[in-house]
């Protein structure tokens, strides 16, 4: 199996009271980061069409806002049209700047790529993945977004309810609008008085701002007033975070999987942030190594005053039930936000690699064992170029896969007596299993 290495890119459409800012960011990240809510990550997608990654994709991009409580997103042919082009020029110009003179190209722009298509108006998210190295499943793509608050907060939205989505081979781009604002741009001139936005429809309809706000209420007035992530009662979420950039955590490479808060506008104007904790909810026992970022403490400047992130500075543990308690002031009025999630069960035992050789002997019993290799300056991730060899009567067989970037899950049967010796990072890790 190749390195993976994924280029992640957020283009979001933030609205600050009223004015709207455009964020464009590339970044690459050498690690896999299929790290999402519901075990959905699991397996690739191989022969399968770029019609069919699309299909899966309004599939399951719906059942995770439906976990979250919210409306679903409906698929428009424009936003995917435009995502098409889009990752269609991904795909054909990798790592190189776009210019006018290659195909696909519109612009750099999010919502100029909207409009060129015929999109009526630029009020449009955009998240995109570029695995450069093999095709990945759409629940997996999907996941990698999930696993970064910013790119979290795009699919999660109070103000999009469509969705057009484009993929070009392992190339995916993800456009939102509010088909309401498009609904103002399709009409004709409307009249009003006081201020107006010119620019934001294909066509040169300034769009009053009465009319602007309600576009919006009219789709955050269907959504969840508070939603939670991950959601209360989740399972299968992933322990591991990675980095995206901007970087909410620029002195970590690898972390705890975020739990994160965010209040509808609609419903919610001021939200004094008291504490935020996470538990094992098993023995009651405080994870107290974690970071909170809000407006005030975002070192990238991108959460609203109503978002909120804690981050894990340590690897969640697998199997594992927690319990987040957010506690906060609204309107003089003190409350508290309470709810749980479950890890993942990696069915079997879970080993840390802190040492090489790491030698093990499998449990009688056990199938699946998972190895957890910590990250390193010179290896972030697991190499997944590696070599394996055996010892002893040589009666065996085994699976491989992995979990995340840094844990390997391991299936080995086979003669009692036989060593299976694993390689990983050119040498510098070592793992035996010895079968009894």
């Amino acid at each position: 199996m190749l390195a993976k290495k994924y280029i992640f890119v957020l283009l979001g459409m933030r609205t600050i009271f009223r004015t709207v800012l455009f964020l464009w960011i590339v970044f690459f990240i050498d690690c896999m980061g299929g790290l999402g809510f519901g075990g959905g990550g699991t397996g690739e997608y191989t022969g399968v069409t770029n019609e069919q990654k699309r299909a899966a994709g309004y599939l399951y991009l719906n059942t995770i806002r439906q976990a979250a409580g919210m409306e679903a997103l409906l698929q428009n042919s424009f936003l995917q049209h435009s995502s098409g082009n889009y990752a269609g020029e991904l795909q054909y110009h990798i790592g190189v700047p776009s210019t006018c003179n290659i195909p696909y190209f519109v612009d750099n722009n999010q919502g100029d790529r909207a409009t060129f298509v015929g999109y009526p108006t630029s009020f449009v998210n955009e998240n995109i993945v570029s695995s450069q190295y093999y095709d990945n499943g759409m629940h997996k793509v999907i996941d990698i977004l999930m696993s970064g608050v910013y790119h979290r907060f795009k699919f999660l939205s109070f103000e999009s309810n469509e969705v057009g989505i484009g993929v070009d081979t392992s190339k995916y781009v993800f456009q939102m609008g509010n088909s309401h604002m498009r609904g103002l741009c399709e009409e004709d001139q409307r009249y009003g008085a006081g201020t107006s936005f010119p620019g934001m429809c294909l066509s040169s309809i300034s769009i009053w701002e009465a009319d602007y706000i309600a576009a919006i209420e009219n789709v955050s007035s269907l959504q969840p007033s508070i939603i939670l992530w991950p959601p209360d009662s989740s399972s299968s979420v992933k322990p591991v975070f990675y980095e995206e950039v901007p970087d909410p955590l620029p002195d970590y490479v690898i972390s705890g999987y975020p739990v994160t808060v965010q209040f509808n506008e609609k419903y919610h104007t001021t939200v004094d942030l008291v504490s935020f904790r996470l538990f094992k909810n098993s023995d009651n026992s405080e994870i107290v190594n974690t970071r909170i970022l809000s407006k005030a403490t975002d070192p990238n400047a991108q959460l609203t005053d109503l978002q909120f992130a804690l981050f894990p500075l340590d690897l969640l543990n697998y199997n594992t039930t927690y319990r987040a308690e957010f506690s906060y002031i609204e309107n003089l009025v003190p409350q508290t936000l309470v709810w749980t999630f479950t890890t993942k069960n990696p069915n079997g035992p879970v080993y840390t690699v802190n040492t090489s050789p790491y030698v093990v002997n499998k449990p009688a019993g056990t199938h699946t064992m998972a190895f957890y290799i910590p990250p390193t300056a010179a290896y972030p991730c697991i190499h997944t170029s590696w070599t394996m060899s055996s010892s002893g009567p040589l009666g065996f067989s085994s699976e491989s896969s992995f979990s995340d970037s840094n844990t390997l899950l391991l299936d080995i049967t086979g003669d009692v007596g036989t060593s299976v010796t694993f390689n990983f990072n050119s040498g510098t890790t070592i793992i035996t299993v010895n079968l009894n």
